[in-house]
């Protein structure tokens, strides 16, 4: 996990996106992320759509415009993932392509800008031991929608050896070679729902260092369609996924925000809430339980 939380706006109906600096990742691309980035902008090597909401890809055309031969923070080849089987993809990719921001090519002769729609169970390499891995969540009717999963390479003893003796295993390795006595595994550091109501499939999102999830109602009853999680359902997520760290997001604009935190920590004491979580509303990252917030 990064040793800084990232650079965040999530502002329902308005603007969503995610910056991990480490990484060089941004999780979606909503309007003003060129601007609150600035010069960091041209750090970033993948942008990661959720699904093609306006408030999670407007921002692209200001964020490719600033990445431009002649600015001030351009960057390397940009690759940007967005959900495979989109009717709009055409359509945003054509309007991307009329601004000519990428009549050129990266020095070393790779495309400054790559499109890659991703399927579910995707996966993509961030660096040499990092990947990211979309996978499918309930959101929008007839629409791709997908969460995303940042995991690291870990090596761990095959099933057979658990439980041995140090002594043995060390035997084993001898014996046999590290091939035969240890696996890679992949461990999660990051689960992203992006918008969501579900996930149908939970297979490798469990015991990540951190959870960002949907959670746009803090009750069922003040939502009119199950296009969006309500803190309750979010908080049985998490009771199952078990992530060190929970991030509400996403928060709808209906609830006043004078009382937003101490609403959501009275529900978090009456569920007896342990886990430690923030809120990430508009620009700030706020704990709700212990966690350590910069």
């Amino acid at each position: 996990m990064p040793n800084q939380w990232p650079t965040v706006r999530s502002r329902a109906l308005f603007s969503s996106w995610m910056w991990w600096r480490p990484w060089r990742l941004l999780i979606d691309a909503g309007d003003g992320v060129s601007d609150s980035l600035g010069p960091e902008a041209s750090a970033i090597r993948t942008v990661a759509i959720t699904h093609l909401h306006s408030d999670h890809q407007l921002g692209l055309p200001a964020l490719l415009s600033s990445r431009q031969p002649g600015s001030l923070q351009t960057g390397g080849p940009l690759q940007v993932l967005v959900p495979a089987g989109d009717p709009r993809l055409p359509y945003l990719e054509a309007w991307i392509a009329s601004l000519g921001l990428f009549d050129r090519s990266a020095e070393d002769g790779d495309p400054a800008l790559t499109w890659t729609p991703v399927r579910v169970g995707d996966r993509i390499d961030l660096d040499s031991i990092r990947q990211i891995r979309a996978f499918e969540v309930t959101h929008a009717v007839g629409r791709p929608c997908l969460g995303y999963v940042v995991s690291t390479s870990k090596q761990t003893l095959k099933s057979t050896y658990r439980g041995l003796s140090g002594s043995a295993i060390r035997d084993a390795r001898a014996a046999l070679g590290d091939e035969a006595v240890m696996e890679s595994v992949r461990q999660p550091l990051l689960v992203h729902t992006g918008d969501a109501a579900g996930i149908p499939d939970r297979t490798g999102l469990y015991n990540a260092q951190c959870l960002v999830a949907d959670c746009t109602f803090l009750s069922v009853d003040d939502r009119d369609t199950p296009s969006h999680w309500a803190l309750d359902e979010v908080l049985e997520l998490a009771t199952e996924l078990r992530p060190a760290v929970l991030a509400l997001q996403h928060v709808s604009g209906r609830y006043n925000r004078q009382t937003l935190v101490a609403d959501i920590q009275q529900r978090l004491a009456r569920a007896c809430w342990t886990t430690p979580t923030v809120l990430i509303d508009d620009r700030s990252w706020t704990p709700l339980t212990h966690a350590d917030v910069p």
